[in-house]
């Protein structure tokens, strides 16, 4: 569990120090060319879309956010435990970034319509 502290000293530790300054790469920067403190504020950002493809079989599928951005999720980040999603459904998500560094989406909720 994030707490303010381990936050304050995630980021604390992802500031670049004088000798990094300016680089494009290195200790304090991911591949993507970001720093890790704005990745991490990146990471608690609740989002709104549409499932844009699952499949079923490998049990991963494309949340398209309302900005039009797709991202991946995986079967097992689905809230309710199901492991499946249908497709077209407006759901609700956390940004994360995933274990190869891209960002994903967690916590894959669907939004119950009142129609």
């Amino acid at each position: 569990m994030l707490t303010t502290n381990t936050v304050e000293q995630a980021l604390e530790r992802s500031l670049p120090d004088e000798t990094n300054k300016g680089r494009e790469s290195g200790p304090h920067r991911a591949g993507d060319g970001h720093s890790a403190s704005s990745r991490l504020a990146r990471a608690l950002d609740m989002i709104e879309g549409v499932i844009a493809t699952f499949n079923d079989v490998r049990g991963d599928g494309v949340f398209r956010t309302s900005r039009g951005e797709s991202l991946y999720f995986h079967c097992v980040n689905i809230l309710d435990g199901s492991r499946t999603i249908a497709v077209g459904v407006r759901a609700r998500a956390t940004r994360a970034v995933g274990h190869l560094g891209s960002d994903e989406v967690v916590d894959v909720s669907p939004l119950v319509s009142l129609n």
